[in-house]
């Protein structure tokens, strides 16, 4: 909830270009998610093999979107796109994927699911600095809604261990 209201409120209420893209950030929160409660579950798999079929099912999940949203046939990538892209592939997403892995087998789903709550406070916080922006009140609601959500569900993990 708290991500939808950090996206901002007059996103969801029209229909504007970004719609699509919005709601595939939406999508890729809940199935970030989802991902951790599967890794979860799926002990003997090992965590290369884990995070290889998640990013393929990735792709063919948003394969959709990208068709929907972009003329690929105008697509002629740079080189430092291709690059760009791998890099982030590589380095970015899979590397953060192993390691996700580890700490969600470690830890717990439950610890991981609340370190990634962070995120979009993070995500905040460096636009401010990095990038002169100016959260509106939308955003401070977020935030508060997002650390709720933290304090909640340490707070039942804490009653629960009683």
């Amino acid at each position: 909830v708290g991500l939808i209201v950090l996206m901002g409120p007059n996103k969801l209420l029209t229909l504007g270009e970004d719609v699509v893209r919005q709601f595939a950030i939406a999508a890729a929160a809940v199935f970030y998610g989802i991902s951790a409660l599967f890794v979860k579950f799926v002990k003997d798999v090992p965590a290369r093999a884990l995070t290889a079929g998640i990013l393929v099912l990735s792709v063919v999940s948003i394969l959709p979107f990208t068709l929907f949203t972009t003329d690929v046939a105008v697509i002629t990538p740079s080189m430092p796109s291709i690059l760009a892209t791998v890099t982030l592939g590589i380095f970015q997403t899979a590397l953060a994927g192993l390691i996700a892995y580890f700490i969600i087998r470690k830890l717990g789903a439950t610890f991981f699911s609340q370190l990634n709550f962070i995120v979009p406070l993070f995500g905040v916080l460096f636009g401010v600095v990095f990038l002169a922006e100016s959260p509106g009140l939308h955003a401070v609601l977020a935030l508060v809604i997002i650390l709720a959500g933290i304090g909640l569900a340490r707070y039942g993990i804490h009653k629960a261990a009683r």
